[in-house]
């Protein structure tokens, strides 16, 4: 893998400035800087005595800030009978406000950042609306209860580095260091491994964790974490006003409860997307390798997993394959995809609209491998593959049946412990495979020595790089174009041998 370090200038375009109109007026001190960083070097170190090619790539460093608005409701009860002075109000929104904030900021990851929490009504009415929102208030502060609608936006950095061959092909992506697959021929990789769709449904979900997590008591009594927070806050908001509405604003704090918090995950959250990518050229070492793919499915039964879920579900499925099949592989590089589930292609939308439960998810889904080779013109190929496939096939089967992969999806969160507390696994694998050769140069014919073979070691013949006109693709397609007349001796180990009837010129019977 290349080692070359990224630019070291940082992109210039600044993340765009869209936010709601009410909002904190002291941003965050700590923002996601996070910068591009080198190419994985996770990939098996392989002998001196491997055959290799060198070939210079484009690597794209994109750096992708995603804003996404949430929001959601907070309902408060129990709460005592006090007057509703404006300085009570505004004391009241500004210590609920920051306990709101500080809530989520607890709970977000290093590369993402709360731009601002703002309470947007109370029992429907607009918090701009003083004169109607003191007598809400009031009826609330006497003893009543109240929706409080409220937004945050949080911004999330992805950062995405592509790796591409001299033809424009992608060769290698990975996200925040961790490498991810892209179907052949994807135009828009920043798009399909970075969907703004996608992230801000994460976010709208850690919002809605974060406010579940923090409003339920762990021991069972009246406490939680949230209402901790709240008396914090709402002693230091006291501090600035005066002795009346400081005892008023404890007293009522002190006796307020959380009666509920909703997040819609079906709402439509206001994203904003801004990315910006640095290029740089790189000279990589790889061996020569040969693909092998092992497709399938698992079929995972006794589950609760909603429509709404599938998608993380997908996600976390294929980190499971990745985890309990690739270190076992030994191979230089190792993918896992999920096709479709339950005969849903992923690159469609997964529907969304339903939440009730799925008792049984089938997941078609396709594993990568690049095994190395032992001689330049990958000869050995078939006898590497199917080593290879007989390998993850059978390290695979051992996950689904000894239940590590359902185990490995309960890891995920205290969500999906319960959604597959029952779940079981069973797989179907594909009988066949087919090796393709993939190395970063072309292959050429060999006519040196009288040999019949083509060769990819990048070391053709200056004529031949001068007229471009000598290469393909792959060894088959070179010993079937060059070669055509003796395609078995040129294919090697990777040659099918022909059957069927041939004439028999000695007799007078075909045989």
């Amino acid at each position: 893998s290349p080692t070359t370090p990224p630019p070291t200038t940082s992109p210039t375009t600044a993340p765009p400035t869209t936010s709601p109109s009410k909002r904190p007026t002291r941003s965050p001190s700590t923002r996601p800087t996070k910068a591009p960083s080198d190419l994985p070097t996770t990939r098996p170190t392989f002998s001196q005595d491997t055959p290799v090619v060198e070939k210079e790539v484009t690597v794209e460093y994109t750096t992708v800030v995603t804003k996404a608005t949430v929001q959601s409701t907070l309902t408060l009860d129990n709460i005592g009978e006090v007057p509703d002075e404006g300085d009570l109000r505004d004391a009241f929104l500004d210590a609920l406000t920051k306990t709101l904030k500080q809530t989520i900021e607890n709970t977000l990851a290093g590369n993402q950042s709360l731009e601002g929490v703002r309470i947007i009504s109370i029992g429907g009415t607009p918090v701009g609306r003083r004169r109607l929102l003191d007598v809400l208030l009031g009826r609330l502060l006497e003893g009543g209860d109240g929706d409080i609608l409220w937004e945050s936006v949080v911004a999330e950095n992805t950062t995405v580095v592509t790796v591409k061959d001299s033809d424009g092909e992608v060769v290698e992506v990975t996200v925040d260091g961790v490498e991810a697959s892209v179907s052949a021929g994807n135009s828009d990789v920043v798009s399909t491994v970075a969907s703004s769709e996608a992230i801000s449904s994460g976010i709208a979900q850690k919002v809605s964790q974060a406010m579940v997590t923090a409003t339920t008591s762990n021991d069972g009594s009246s406490g939680n974490a949230f209402m901790e927070t709240f008396q914090l806050k709402t002693e230091e908001v006291a501090d600035s006003q005066s002795d009346d509405v400081k005892a008023l604003l404890t007293t009522l704090v002190n006796s307020v409860a959380v009666e509920s918090v909703e997040t819609d995950p079906e709402q439509e959250v206001v994203t904003t997307q801004e990315s910006t990518t640095t290029t740089s050229t790189e000279t990589v070492v790889q061996p020569v390798v040969t693909t092998v793919k092992v497709e399938g499915s698992i079929t995972f039964s006794n589950t609760a997993i909603s429509a709404t879920q599938t998608a993380e579900f997908v996600i976390q499925a294929e980190l499971a394959l990745k985890n309990n099949v690739c270190p076992a592989a030994d191979a230089y590089s190792c993918k896992a995809r999920v096709l479709s589930v339950n005969g849903q292609s992923v690159t469609s939308r997964l529907r969304r609209h339903s939440r009730s439960l799925q008792e049984s998810l089938v997941l078609q889904y396709e594993m990568e491998l690049e095994a190395i080779c032992s001689s330049a013109d990958c000869s050995d190929a078939q006898t590497v593959g199917n080593a290879l496939y007989a390998l993850v096939t059978g390290t695979l089967r051992t996950a689904i049946e000894d239940g590590s992969i359902v185990a490995s999806l309960r890891a995920v969160s205290t969500d999906f412990a319960t959604l597959l507390a029952s779940a079981t696994a069973t797989g179907v694998f594909t009988d066949l495979v087919v090796p393709v050769l993939t190395v970063l140069s072309n292959w050429y014919p060999n006519w040196r020595d009288g040999t019949n073979n083509c060769l990819n070691d990048g070391n053709a013949p200056t004529y031949m790089k001068i007229f471009g006109t000598y290469f393909e693709n792959s060894l088959d397609a070179c010993c079937d174009r060059f070669f055509s007349w003796d395609t078995i001796e040129c294919k090697g180990d990777s040659a099918s041998i022909p059957s069927g009837f041939y004439p028999n010129w000695a007799g007078t019977k075909t045989k």
